[in-house]
């Protein structure tokens, strides 16, 4: 029958289990009993199958529903387990080296929280909020965008570098 939600997976999780079970047993079961259970699991995977490909929007994964078993039924399940991770791996490292790491770039407008004598704080506002700088990330760290990353903490540093005064202070 139709499985959604919990449904479907307290069914697939049962499946192996009981092919676990079944399996001693299997010799001494007509063959038309065994059939009929890999028959009624094989449809199941199927539906299952289709029922992914049609809510699924990125076109690398409906490809890789139906590369997969395609490989897997003329060349074997490790032909096909090796293409579909391969092609995932790829479009995982194209999809998230894209985007880019940075988010913020937020400096000059700390204050001190710590409680101080007035003069200190006047001090630290006005000197050393514009010490500090934050660069806020998002997402992943990969081949694309990690020089992004680098480039931003770069030109950090040469702004602190070209104004060594501003950042020497003792209150």
């Amino acid at each position: 029958g139709r499985r959604h939600g919990l449904e479907a997976i307290a069914s697939s999780s049962g499946d192996g289990p009981a092919v676990t079970a079944v399996s001693p047993i299997v010799s001494v079961l007509p063959r038309c009993v065994v059939a009929a259970f890999m028959l009624e699991m094989g449809i199941f995977v199927l539906e299952t199958g289709i029922r992914t490909f049609t809510v699924t929007t990125d076109p690398v994964d409906q490809v890789l529903i139906i590369v997969v078993p395609t490989v897997m039924l003329l060349g074997g399940f490790l032909p096909g387990i090796r293409i579909g991770l391969l092609v995932a791996l790829a479009n995982f490292v194209v999809k998230y080296s894209a985007a880019p790491p940075m988010v913020r770039f937020q400096r000059g407008v700390l204050r001190s929280s710590t409680v101080r004598p007035s003069e200190h704080q006047l001090v630290l506002d006005e000197r050393a909020s514009h010490s500090i700088s934050i660069i806020s990330l998002q997402g992943f760290l990969m081949f694309g965008s990690a020089p992004q990353l680098s480039d931003a903490l770069d030109n950090c540093l040469a702004r602190r570098a070209r104004c060594p005064a501003q950042h020497v202070h003792t209150p």
